[in-house]
């Protein structure tokens, strides 16, 4: 477990979700449910790509983490405005926590291929 990768990833959540919370004010919020979702499921994907580069050996583990952080972060950001339903909190709980890991899995399989294709550095004489 890297903890650098997970506070990396933790702070690259909220950056990527400042982000788009400013382009939702700059459209006005006019938005519907199928892009508001995709927009933050690019997000997570994003950030569970980059932690897995940055974890290396074990991205999924990271990536499990900081899926349980920010989806933590964002039930406790949607709860004062909606209805407490546990079974729709859990489901996405899983989601968020299954796209995460997968994304720093597949994050730092990447990373190893290509450290894999680097060329070695020679000496200049």
């Amino acid at each position: 477990m890297n903890l650098h990768a997970i506070s990396r990833g933790v702070v690259l959540y909220f950056g990527f979700i400042f982000v788009a919370m400013s382009f939702f004010i700059f459209q006005g919020f006019q938005l519907t449910e199928r892009v508001f979702t995709l927009v933050l499921l690019g997000i997570i994907i994003l950030i569970g790509f980059f932690t897995g580069k940055k974890a290396g050996e074990h991205a999924g583990l990271n990536g499990f983490i900081i899926g349980i952080i920010t989806s933590a972060f964002l039930i406790f950001f949607i709860s004062p405005y909606t209805d407490m339903e546990w079974g729709l909190n859990f489901f996405i709980i899983v989601v968020w926590i299954s796209v995460t890991t997968i994304s720093a899995y597949i994050g730092g399989k990447f990373d190893v291929v290509s450290k894999s294709f680097k060329m070695p550095k020679t000496e200049k004489e």
